[in-house]
């Protein structure tokens, strides 16, 4: 039993294994382990409490996941630490690395003042985050302020709080204004001429955000597309579509290209709905016809409204004489542009059975051929066509 007890002592107490100059046995090894598996304990208990806690102010769930993560790191990269102590690693010389530092221009950098200046810069951007859960949840909603001044404070905050953790962070590593107004101005030249298109839709930006002819909740059209705007980011501006598509589209676009804002001054729209009616058709029966149409429609306006004075009531006007109708036009005005397609597909409707229950006929495209036959060849001497195109349909 004792020559037993002496060998176990010999083998796992007494012997060592030299690595990098540092004797390390058994047991130290083991208690290094035993150790980081108790830090790693801890990191998820923790993990769990600060779960709850986190719950209760309701911060976004990226926002929580990336502050769990930290914390649970910072614990595990602690208990490392203590491990390599535990065995007994020189933990000085990790110190002489981080305070090792070179010299660039007149100010001295280290690797402690890197990790200092992003532990800063992720700390900004955490409390940027922070900030505008708060703002958006809890401070803002009692003031009822409209979607898009929301958006505006809440984005200010952000960019604010982010330039003053880099502001912080700069000066924390020593580093000048001076010397980094230096670096700008010699960068400037090269970002000036390799990126315009980025240059443009960052100032673009700035412009969409203070001066505002796109708002968070317009309804706007690039092109041919119809968009919501949810975002207006520094870079680019976000639309939803109706087909719950998003569009990422370039900020310098709004700025350079002429953009229909279907809600920049007000949500109020008139339509105008083009109908023909055969030659022949009674006028007068027509224009009742489609004023009573518009005054039944229940999402129609029917006279002036305080907001928009231009409002008017349903109205028809006799276009002109076509080529093989008579043509009209229905002019009514519609409470908000969201209604706008649904209304005109309801009035089409509406518009083609009441025609048919008063017997007006929608004129429909007509094509003539004459043939000529000569008496004496006794064939065809010639043939022509006339094509009457649709003028008349209503879309």
């Amino acid at each position: 039993m004792n020559n037993l007890i002496e060998w176990l002592r010999r083998s796992f107490v007494d012997s060592s294994l030299s690595i990098a100059g540092t004797e390390i046995n058994f047991l130290n090894l083991v208690a290094a382990l035993i150790f980081l598996g108790v830090c790693i304990y801890i990191a998820r208990l923790v993990r769990r409490l600060l779960d709850r806690f986190i719950t209760k102010l309701q911060f976004q769930p990226n926002l929580k996941t990336q502050v769990l993560w930290l914390m649970s790191l910072t614990i595990v990269l602690l208990g490392l630490l203590g491990g390599l102590a535990i065995i007994g690693i020189d933990l000085t010389i990790l110190g002489r690395l981080f305070t090792y530092s070179i010299m660039l221009g007149q100010t001295r950098f280290s690797l402690s003042s890197l990790v200092l200046f992003a532990a800063v810069i992720v700390g900004a951007v955490l409390l940027s985050r922070y900030l505008r859960v708060i703002l958006r949840d809890r401070l803002l909603p009692p003031f009822q302020l409209p979607e898009n001044s929301q958006f505006l404070i809440l984005r200010a905050i952000d960019i604010g709080v982010i330039a003053l953790g880099v502001l912080l962070a700069l000066n924390l590593t020593g580093l000048s204004l001076s010397s980094i107004m230096v670096v700008v101005g010699g960068l400037g030249i090269g970002i000036g001429f390799g990126l315009q298109n980025i240059a443009s839709n960052l100032v673009s930006g700035l412009i969409l955000l203070f001066e505002r002819p796109i708002r968070v909740g317009d309804r706007v059209t690039v092109g041919e597309t119809l968009g919501i705007v949810r975002a207006i980011n520094i870079r680019s501006t976000v639309l939803v579509t109706p087909d719950n598509i998003n569009m990422i589209v370039p900020n310098s676009h709004f700025v350079s290209e002429t953009i229909t804002n279907w809600t920049y001054g007000d949500r109020v729209i008139r339509i105008k709905i083009p109908v023909g009616v055969a030659y022949g058709s009674d006028t007068a029966l027509v224009q009742k016809t489609l004023l009573e149409i518009a005054q039944n429609h229940p999402d129609v306006l029917q006279g002036p409204i305080a907001p928009v004075p231009a409002v008017t009531e349903p109205m028809v006007r006799f276009i002109r004489f076509g080529n093989s109708s008579l043509d009209f036009e229905l002019v009514a005005w519609v409470p908000d542009v969201q209604y706008r397609i649904k209304v005109i597909s309801e009035l089409h409707f509406m518009i083609d059975q009441g025609f048919r229950e008063k017997g007006i006929v929608i004129a429909f495209p007509q094509m003539d051929v004459h043939l000529d036959y000569a008496e004496k060849n006794g064939g065809l001497k010639g043939s022509h066509a006339r094509s009457i195109p649709d003028v008349t349909q209503a879309s």
